[in-house]
């Protein structure tokens, strides 16, 4: 019996302490059920706050990305412009070394590109990003090699609910693709300028092939990058419509209106009260059995 006057004290007491909060569910015993629930519910709208953080500053990086390529890609292009420029038999010596010398400036440019350091780190040095991932070799002002000092590791991070993203792109990948169809963009670049320098005009014209190739190598990485800044607004505004859910499912699991409430407290009231009655009979009943 004195377990059951314990329980309906503690169910009256916290249906008290319940409306005193406006009806807001704030301790286990209250609805256990309930209550576990919307911790589940509290988590995953911290999740979903973490991830929300990440997508931010993900679309930021992004967004530098498809700065530098596309910058990279007006490069090549400009670059191909001065090649069949170059490759017309009429123009002399002095514009010849011209145009060899504009090719070489535009490839330093896009080395710098390359090169770009956000906030201490360099965006396409793979895991190593405190090293600058292109160093070039120079004779005179003239860029004879440009070597890739950083890695091929990929950085990968939880976008959102089993949902990972790749979030770099490799100096290797991007300029100096090393696979079947890939090509060296910078190498390429010296070796056109070479070209022209020289005068050789069929090893300039063979040249525009490899900055066409270049071109649509640094694009198809520019479209890559733009599809995942798609996904990333995709993905943010499912967060923000299931946060929504979740805060209307807190509000609904989470509370209840004073009426009923006071409905339930007026009721547990009554059974508290005659718990006691029937408690203080039976002790009247054991007390008479004593004194007989």
């Amino acid at each position: 019996m004195s377990d059951n006057i314990k329980d309906n004290l503690t169910k009256y007491e916290d249906l008290q302490n319940r409306i005193s909060n406006g009806g807001k569910l704030t301790q286990p015993s209250e609805d256990p059920l309930a209550y576990s629930y919307l911790n589940k519910m509290k988590d995953a709208r911290t999740q979903i706050s973490q991830y929300a953080t990440i997508s931010t500053k993900l679309q930021n990086d992004l967004n530098l990305y498809d700065s530098t390529l596309s910058s990279t890609a007006e490069l090549i292009t400009e670059i191909r412009t001065v090649a069949i420029r170059a490759a017309n038999s009429t123009i002399d010596d002095t514009d010849r070394q011209n145009l060899a010398n504009e090719v070489n400036e535009k490839l330093r440019s896009i080395v710098a590109l390359g090169n770009t350091n956000v906030q201490g780190k360099y965006m396409y040095s793979g895991s190593k990003t405190t090293v600058e991932p292109f160093k070039i070799t120079v004779d005179g002002e003239k860029i004879t090699q440009v070597t890739y000092t950083g890695d091929s590791t990929s950085l990968h991070r939880e976008v959102g609910f089993n949902d990972t993203m790749k979030i770099n792109y490799t100096g290797e990948e991007v300029f100096a693709n090393k696979g079947a169809d890939g090509v060296n963009i910078m190498n390429e670049i010296i070796t056109l300028r070479n070209a022209i320098s020289s005068g050789n005009n069929t090893a300039t014209l063979n040249q525009i092939e490899k900055m066409d190739n270049a071109l649509n190598q640094v694009l198809g990485y520019s479209a890559v990058n733009g599809n995942k800044v798609k996904h990333l607004e995709n993905l943010s505004n499912t967060l923000q419509e299931l946060d929504i859910r979740y805060a209307e499912n807190e509000d609904t699991v989470g509370s209840l209106d004073m009426a009923t409430l006071i409905n339930a407290l007026n009721t547990q009231q009554t059974s508290y009260q005659a718990t006691l009655y029937i408690a203080g009979q039976i002790s009247k009943v054991s007390l008479l059995n004593y004194i007989q």
